[in-house]
């Protein structure tokens, strides 16, 4: 019996061998994807566990209002750190400290001056001289880094210390 086989013009033995190839290729593919989709279900039952889709539906609404709850906390937390950062610019913020000896006949240096600013240079420098009848502290305005009375050289030195520290360096 002559077959339709014979007149193709090569080994119908390759053929036949390809196509059991590519079926068991097939049936390879399709248990990976029995395996793929009974996990894919084993995780939906889970997920699924005592819930319809009304459940779910409910779920989603809580989650969309606790989002909102979170973004209005966000909104007022976010102004009351910018009220925070107003009120910290009237606070001190630069300080620096001179010790010095006021006397050259006392030992050590017991004196010193005390610069406190904000962060518009606003505060008040402290002269506090120690001399051997006692102790004698002076106070002194600071406005925008300026003091209109005359300042000793260590008043000068802490004034200068305390306006170039950089307070946004911590921010």
């Amino acid at each position: 019996m002559d077959s339709f086989l014979n007149h193709l013009g090569f080994d119908p033995g390759i053929l036949i061998i390809a196509l059991a190839v590519i079926c068991i290729g097939l049936l390879v593919y399709n248990v990976i994807l029995t395996v793929m989709f009974s996990n894919m279900k084993k995780s939906y039952r889970t997920f699924m566990k005592g819930r319809d889709g009304a459940s779910l539906e409910d779920i989603l609404k809580v989650i969309v209002e606790d989002n909102q709850k979170v973004k209005e906390h966000e909104t007022i937390n976010t102004k009351a750190i910018e009220e925070f950062r107003t009120q910290l610019g009237f606070c001190s913020q630069k300080q620096a400290i001179v010790k010095y000896n006021a006397f050259s006949g006392m030992a050590g240096k017991l004196s010193f001056v005390i610069c406190q600013l904000d962060e518009k240079n606003n505060g008040y420098l402290m002269n506090c001289m120690h001399s051997p009848e006692g102790c004698y502290t002076y106070m002194k305005n600071v406005t925008a880094g300026a003091v209109d009375v005359a300042l000793s050289e260590e008043e000068k030195q802490a004034l200068l210390e305390a306006v170039q520290v950089n307070h946004h360096s911590r921010m």
